[in-house]
């Protein structure tokens, strides 16, 4: 199970920050944009040796086969992640995309959970010790930002 542990106050701060979080509605994605930069600012703040591999914790481009394989997944996952990757402007406010993607996202974390055998994205208070929270959120703030491009250059 690929770990992140980190010797630092701020860390344990983004642990605790985290697990008090609401992930609902448009301040999810906006708190997440934020948390993912405040993570970037950590790990350039500590020497390479103590940073988790740059593959380990690179964005998905789209959700992985695996997690589409289990029991649980249904077709309509297929279809939010459609629209999703390919017609992103059609969601005329933020809080209209949190709340398309909160389900798939919440999902995902159960999926990652019980494919990759890792228990700590299952939780709040642990998820961002897995390298697949950060892919996963990565996933999730390109298709944030993609709105956000989409909205901005009409």
């Amino acid at each position: 199970m690929p770990e992140i542990r980190i010797n630092n106050p701020e860390w344990d701060a983004m642990l605790n920050a985290h697990a008090r979080h609401h992930h609902r509605g448009p301040a999810f994605l906006t708190w997440h944009s934020e948390f993912i930069a405040r993570f970037e600012r950590l790990l350039s703040s500590l020497p390479e040796a103590d940073r988790p591999a740059e593959e380990s914790i690179e964005p998905w481009t789209k959700i992985p086969g695996d997690l589409k394989r289990t029991s649980t997944w249904q077709p309509e996952w297929d279809a939010r992640e459609s629209r999703l990757q390919g017609d992103i402007a059609s969601f005329t406010s933020l809080e209209e995309l949190a709340n398309y993607i909160n389900p798939l996202h919440g999902f995902l974390h159960g999926a990652v959970a019980e494919v990759y055998g890792d228990p700590n994205i299952a939780r709040p208070e642990t998820a961002p010790r897995s390298t697949y929270f950060w892919q996963l959120h990565g996933l999730v703030e390109r298709w944030h930002q993609a709105w956000h491009n989409a909205q901005h250059s009409v």
